[in-house]
């Protein structure tokens, strides 16, 4: 009895993970260091673009190096570009749209931050693969799509045992 309550905890805990976690743009503003706080907008960027909200993706991704500009350390300044940059090639390769990666911009100083290496040609590619995806391939009318495989699967096993004595 007290494995099945272990595995049906872990199940539970596995099914539920992907809806914790989400980032709004006012969680942000009670950050004070301004670090965490781009961290944060990158964050509720992804958060907006993986809800369907460009709009508001773009415009979190733009606040990131807003905040930083507007403090006298060049490195902050730089490592806000550079995290501008990465939010505008998440959120491109989120949505698939190819016209997001106009935000992201090559590195014109040397930097060992993984920024610099983001470059609009790679942005472009990864985001036009996304688009090439077939959305029937993920979704309700394939039975052999990550819903069932994610969702199904584990059900299934989680009433399975239950019912074994």
């Amino acid at each position: 009895m007290k494995l099945r309550l272990i595995l049906t905890v872990f199940l539970f805990s596995i099914l539920l993970g992907g809806a914790i976690g989400l980032k709004h743009p006012q969680d942000c503003e009670l950050e004070v260091r301004i670090p965490e706080k781009m961290q944060c907008l990158h964050s509720a960027a992804i958060s907006a673009a993986y809800l369907g909200i460009e709009g508001q993706a773009v415009t979190l991704c733009n606040r990131i190096y807003s905040e930083a500009s507007g403090n006298a350390d060049s490195d902050l300044q730089i490592r806000g570009d550079l995290m501008r940059s990465n939010c505008f090639y998440d959120i491109a390769k989120i949505t698939g749209n190819p016209a997001h990666c106009d935000g992201v911009r090559g590195a014109d100083y040397d930097s060992k931050l993984s920024g610099g290496r983001v470059t609009q040609e790679q942005c472009i590619q990864h985001a036009e693969s996304v688009a090439r995806l077939a959305p029937e391939n993920f979704y309700q009318n394939n039975p052999n799509s990550i819903c069932t495989m994610m969702f199904v699967l584990p059900l299934f096993l989680f009433f399975t045992l239950i019912r074994c004595p």
